[in-house]
């Protein structure tokens, strides 16, 4: 696990580091960060997703559906469709200046 940055920037003010290291550790919280972001948008898009369900029809129609595209279940859909509605909005947010 890569140290927090004010440890790296410490480190690497006092020569402990080399500017190489330091990179591959921001590098690592920068991912960590970007997954943290993923799954945030991934669970907002799957609560949106649940609460079009209103009666016992919705859900009965959604899993049908669900199983029609060959998925388990409602929840497999759901999760499946969260993550890759997650990825368009990540890849937009790289497109923006």
């Amino acid at each position: 696990m890569a140290p927090t940055i004010e440890q790296i920037i410490e480190d690497l003010t006092a020569g402990a580091i080399t500017k190489g290291q330091a990179l591959v550790w921001i590098s690592q919280h920068l991912e960590r960060a970007q997954e943290g972001l993923r799954d945030g948008f991934a669970a907002s898009i799957c609560a949106a997703m649940v609460s079009t369900i209103r009666t016992d029809d919705d859900y009965y129609r959604a899993k049908q559906c669900a199983v029609n595209m060959g998925f388990k279940g409602l929840s497999d859909w759901f999760a499946f469709d969260s993550y890759k509605q997650a990825e368009a909005l990540m890849a937009a947010r790289q497109e923006q200046p």
